[in-house]
């Protein structure tokens, strides 16, 4: 956090300011946190899988928006499908970018909706991606 004010702001060439700055480390709250998360924690988990998804993507973060749909799509259909495969799993590759392979956008969608299972429970998941 940082913050400057102007003491005298009718009077610019006094040149009278203060600066406030307040750095923390976020480290513990984002390896550890509280449950259930509160919402600014919730905020930063869409912001991380956001990163998470660039990242496994090989920056493309283009595809973010597309992968986010994807899931939420997948979780909607609730295909019981066990098997890899657009067969499998038809919502999910119907979002999938051509430049994509398949195992990595299924690969990625394990991986994310398992992490976001573990952290929001399997019935927070849907109602995350709505919110964010």
């Amino acid at each position: 956090w940082h913050e400057v004010t102007t003491l005298d702001p009718g009077r610019a060439e006094s040149g009278l300011c203060v600066s406030v700055n307040f750095w923390f480390s976020a480290a513990r709250m984002l390896l550890q946190p509280d449950f259930p998360l509160w919402p600014a924690m919730r905020l930063e988990l869409a912001r991380q899988l956001e990163y998470l998804i660039s990242d496994s993507l090989a920056d493309r973060a283009q595809h973010v928006p597309a992968f986010f749909r994807a899931i939420d799509r997948q979780i909607r259909q609730q295909c019981g499908a066990r098997e890899h495969g657009s067969v499998a799993w038809p919502a999910l590759h119907a979002e999938r970018p051509a430049d994509v392979a398949p195992r990595e956008w299924e690969g990625l969608f394990e991986f994310v909706v398992w992490k976001a299972c573990l952290l929001l429970g399997p019935r927070g998941v849907g109602p995350f991606l709505v919110e964010f």
